[in-house]
């Protein structure tokens, strides 16, 4: 029973119980089950908003480590350009960061292709070190989390 309701969205299924004659399926089964697909849809929701949580989080303190960075080269009084990367790397990273807590797809998805070109360009003018490599890593786990959550947002967020 809960496979063949699983396999209706929850539109179909409540159309199918207005057009249902009375004798197929009890209502208060319908409803039942319906009650249950609907906590179901409802814990997924509440997983990937914290999911895009974990992955806004994760973007807002590797912005904090790169102005910790750029504080830290300015004393130095290092002259090249990296300093400079990093600035835009917060501002556009932070612009997407935002579109990623109102919970955008597209924002999320070009966070991550954002931040592996950033890496990319970095390791390019720093070489490579292994606690970036795993840093980076890391980082681009939560997105990918971000991502995912916010699909799975949309997906189920009609049906709560």
């Amino acid at each position: 029973m809960i496979m063949f309701m699983a396999e209706f969205n929850l539109k179909q299924l409540l159309a199918f119980i207005e057009e249902s004659p009375e004798k197929s399926i009890p209502k208060s089964i319908l409803i039942k089950e319906i009650n249950n697909i609907r906590e179901t849809f409802k814990h997924h929701v509440e997983l990937a908003v914290k999911w895009i949580k974990y992955s806004f989080l994760a973007g807002v303190f590797y912005n904090l480590g790169v102005v910790a960075y750029i504080i830290y080269n300015f004393f130095e009084n290092q002259e090249s350009m990296l300093p400079k990367l990093y600035i835009m790397d917060i501002f556009v990273s932070i612009i997407f960061l935002a579109g990623l807590q109102k919970k955008s797809r597209l924002c999320a998805f070009i966070l991550l292709m954002y931040f592996i070109l950033s890496n990319l360009i970095h390791i390019n003018y720093q070489g490579l070190n292994i606690a970036n490599i795993l840093l980076s890593m890391i980082l681009i786990l939560f997105y990918i989390l971000g991502i995912i959550g916010t699909f799975i947002y949309h997906k189920y967020k009609d049906y709560i």
